[in-house]
Order: C-alpha cells, then structure tokens, then sequence
C-alpha cells in the first residue's frame, strides 16, 4: 500500500519516544550501582571516627597572650620516619619569627602541630603555658591566624571571602583588612570592587591576589598568633614589603 512522509515521520517519532525510556531503563542498573558505591564512600569519611579528641574537661582560654613552646618535639606522619627530631624551640609573646630550610625539613609540619592537626609522638607543645591536648582544639585554632602557599577562596564576593572567619564584619573593617594586606587598590580596580564575584577557588584573580586576599582573611580576625607558610610566595616585592 501507499505510505506517506507525515506517516514516515509520525512513525519514527514513535519508535524514538518508546525506545528512549527503555535505553533509560537498560542504564539505571549501572546508575545505581555508580550511586551505591559513590554512597559507600561518602558515609565511611563520614562515620570515620576522628583520631583528635579533646580532653573531657578541657580548657578554653579567654585571654591569650601567645606564647609557643617546643619541648623536645618528635613527630613523624609515619611514627617510624619522624619528620621532627627532638625539637625545642621558645616563641615569646610579639615576637616575630622565621623558620626556615629546604623542601620536606618539616616546616610546615611545626605549622601542623600548633594548630593541634597532630599531636606529637614525643614531648609536648605548650599554648601560653598550656599543654596543647589540655586545650579545646576549636578554641585554639580561634587564637591562630593561618595563612598558607595557597589559600582556598570560595565562590562568592571578595568581601565574602574576606569575611569568611568573621562574618559579622562591617564593611569598614574588611577595607581596613585589605589595606593591610596591600590588596584594596586592585579590588577597587575590579567592576563592583568589593562585590566583585569570584569562581570557585578564586578563579579571576592571579596568584598574588589569592594571597593578599588570604592574608586580609587572617588580618581581619587579629589572632594573636599570626602564621604565614610562604604567604607572599606569590607576591610581587613592591607589595610584599608594603605588606610587611
């Protein structure tokens, strides 16, 4: 018999909308089980219980005043191939500090163990007198301003970004922190300034500019302990010396 293009079409319209939700259907067994071992993953991080504890009474201080004591300090990511060996050292309050020595010699590794990330295999760490694990580590890390090589900014506003450990912050006080960090003449450069949108991990902007954002972060909390693991690493000299 005869049949016709619009037939022809119709017809094949057809077969495409029965045979799309089958293929669907063919693939959901490979969806779920990409679904159930993504899941299996994501809740053993989750239950993983954490290896840092506080202690059942431990100790928040109010007051600080930042002194920092190694006393023969040994650690090691491995407990057999210590990083740190019998380090001692004494940082007094406002007194300015820096550590230095090649790739892998534990630098970054004295960072860790300030902020209570580790705890050492041998001696002790003192916070202004204070054994590190008598201390409430949230309480701790309130006192410290971190700023490391690379600092992790969000998705979100320079100001956002800025205020992100001290999000009640006034509009003056995250200015003032720029200015600090020598990072408000090219924040204002950038269309909105301060309510300029950045991508995540602070796409639009260069590595110098990650970093002064990241030190205007840690300047905006004043902490009374200031850590910059090559913070400026980035940074051209001009700025770098207007921030120091």
């Amino acid at each position: 018999g005869s049949f016709t293009l619009g037939q022809l079409m119709a017809f094949l319209g057809y077969i495409g909308m029965f045979y799309t939700p089958l293929s669907s259907l063919a693939l959901l067994s490979n969806w779920l089980s990409n679904f159930t071992s993504a899941s299996n993953r994501i809740f053993e991080v989750l239950d993983t219980e954490p290896t840092m504890r506080d202690a059942k009474n431990a100790i928040e201080l109010t007051k600080i005043q930042g002194a920092i004591e190694f006393k023969n300090v040994t650690f090691g990511y491995d407990p057999y191939f210590p990083v740190l060996k019998n380090v001692s050292l004494a940082i007094r309050p406002g007194e300015m500090v820096g550590i230095v020595g090649r790739s892998g010699s534990g630098k970054t590794t004295l960072i860790s163990l300030i902020c209570r990330f580790y705890d050492p295999q041998k001696g002790t760490i003192t916070f202004d007198g204070y054994d590190l694990r008598e201390l409430s580590s949230s309480n701790l890390r309130t006192h410290i301003g971190l700023v490391l090589q690379e600092p992790f900014l969000f998705r979100g506003t320079i100001a956002e970004n800025i205020a992100y450990g001290k999000p009640a912050s006034s509009r003056r006080e995250i200015i003032e922190a720029a200015k600090a960090a020598h990072a408000h003449d090219f924040i204002m450069k950038l269309p909105l300034g301060y309510d300029f949108y950045l991508g995540e991990r602070g796409a639009g902007l260069s590595g110098g500019e990650k970093q002064r954002i990241g030190i205007a972060r840690a300047l905006l909390c004043n902490p009374p302990v200031l850590i910059l693991d090559e913070a400026t690493s980035s940074v051209d000299t001009e700025a770098e010396k207007h921030i120091q």
